[in-house]
């Protein structure tokens, strides 16, 4: 490649980053479908080793209140990864392209990065909605019942976590978000 045709360091870097975020995106989407093709033959075993381990004090409603949960979860989650894997492709290819310079990479970029922000924001605000009313969180009453603990401590605590995560992901996706708008990167893709 020319030095003419050279895409600049941080478009680089953004666009390793999509290729690695297409590949980790499309290895989740298999983890999900190993997990949501295995996890419902291995259940009642689980269920008979976990009322083994903890002896005939165990509460078998509530167990078995969690493993209708979980089988719940993976009737979607088969779903969501197979949905996964054309976006996986997407990104994936967008990052090659953007090596390239295809001005379409910077724009799927672009957009890739709004749709996270969208995701971090919305988020953010069921993370919020958990903490500030806990009644309403999906068996939150349920779940403290089954621990036995008092739950406001852990929310708080899990509510701060979330929020350390989420701008931990907001901070790079939006300095990704300026540069990909900025003079420079739409530049490079232009003078391709």
């Amino acid at each position: 490649m020319s030095q003419a045709g050279k895409a600049p360091a941080l478009l680089r870097t953004i666009a390793w980053l999509s290729i690695a975020m297409g590949a980790l995106m499309a290895l989740s989407s298999f983890m999900g479908l190993w997990v949501a093709a295995a996890a419902p033959a291995a259940m009642p075993q689980a269920m008979a080793q976990a009322s083994a381990l903890l002896g005939s004090g165990v509460d078998t409603n509530g167990m078995n209140a969690v493993a209708d949960q979980a089988m719940s979860l993976l009737s979607y989650l088969r779903w969501l990864a197979i949905a996964q894997l054309p976006l996986a492709a997407l990104v994936l290819w967008s990052g090659i392209d953007l090596l390239r310079l295809r001005p379409w990479a910077r724009t799927a970029n672009e957009a890739f990065c709004w749709l996270t922000l969208l995701f971090l924001a919305l988020y953010a605000l069921y993370a919020l909605w958990q903490w500030l009313w806990p009644a309403a969180a999906p068996q939150a009453g349920d779940m403290q019942e089954l621990v036995g603990i008092d739950m406001a401590g852990l929310r708080t605590m899990m509510f701060v976590v979330e929020i350390v995560v989420l701008a931990v992901f907001a901070f790079p996706t939006l300095a990704m978000l300026r540069y990909l708008r900025g003079p420079q990167a739409r530049a490079a893709v232009a003078g391709r």
